[in-house]
């Protein structure tokens, strides 16, 4: 959760410092289940102590043990979750259904794993979707409004970047990792095509910020920036669980 929160900050051009006392991490021995009446009483109660105005529970299946095929089941959680946005914004991270014939047709929205209770619930989601490898799209499906232009979005490894990449595009892209410092020229020849198309794509790359020609091409998908290290709010204390006494049943075990 840590490292795609801060890759966000990042995107976003915010530092990291200037939130360092103002980002709480709850790890699972923290406990929490929303669908418990005492876990959602200390929840609510320490969100509104420390005046948090963002909360975002990544993944919703630890957080509960209702059956999530079950529309009055997950609604219980799903009005814990509800209760709790007068005080923030509530993001909820959840998985999909797998892909099948039966899925097919489907708006984003609906590929959410569990009964439609779930989509109900939201005020808008976001679906990211595997194309290639190191290539996602990432979909929008608000309730109200306008629904917004998907992203394609490229990951070098350690960030993403919002570009819209041809698959020509893309394969130079991967010449250029296996063959760094290499010349226009070169590039040609070792791909065996045609100068104007290599060129292009060459521009194209350099127009968005993932390569340049130093005396010959280089990728910068790598810019440099801070470090990944998680930052916990120096000074915090931990609260105490948050979740009811007792063990875990045996279907969440695994996930705390």
């Amino acid at each position: 959760e840590s490292t795609r929160l801060y890759h966000v900050l990042d995107a976003l051009g915010v530092e990291r410092g200037a939130l360092h006392n103002r980002i709480t991490f709850l790890d699972p021995l923290c406990g929490i289940q929303l669908d418990s009446g005492p876990s959602l009483k200390a929840l609510r109660a320490y969100i509104e102590g420390e005046g948090f105005d963002f909360v975002s529970f990544d993944p919703l299946f630890n957080l509960h043990r209702q059956k999530e095929n079950d529309a009055t089941a997950i609604g219980i959680v799903l009005q814990a979750l509800r209760s709790l946005t007068d005080l923030a914004t509530v993001v909820v991270v959840h998985h999909e259904t797998k892909p099948s014939e039966a899925t097919q047709g489907r708006t984003d929205s609906q590929h959410a794993r569990g009964s439609g209770a779930i989509i109900g619930f939201t005020e808008a989601n976001a679906r990211m979707r595997v194309l290639r490898p190191n290539r996602f799209k990432l979909s929008f499906d608000p309730k109200y409004g306008p629904k917004p232009e998907d992203l394609e979005l490229l990951w070098d490894g350690k960030e993403f970047h919002a570009v819209a990449l041809t698959l020509f595009e893309e394969s130079v892209l991967g010449c250029l990792k296996d063959h760094p410092g290499a010349s226009g020229k070169e590039l040609v020849g070792i791909m065996d095509k045609r100068r104007g198309d290599v060129y292009s794509a060459l521009h194209k790359l350099a127009a968005v910020g993932l390569a340049r020609n130093a005396g010959g091409w280089i990728l910068t998908l790598s810019p440099s920036g801070p470090q990944n290290t998680p930052l916990r709010g120096q000074g915090k204390s931990v609260p105490e669980p948050l979740g009811t006494p007792g063990t875990p049943s045996d279907e969440n075990e695994d996930n705390f």
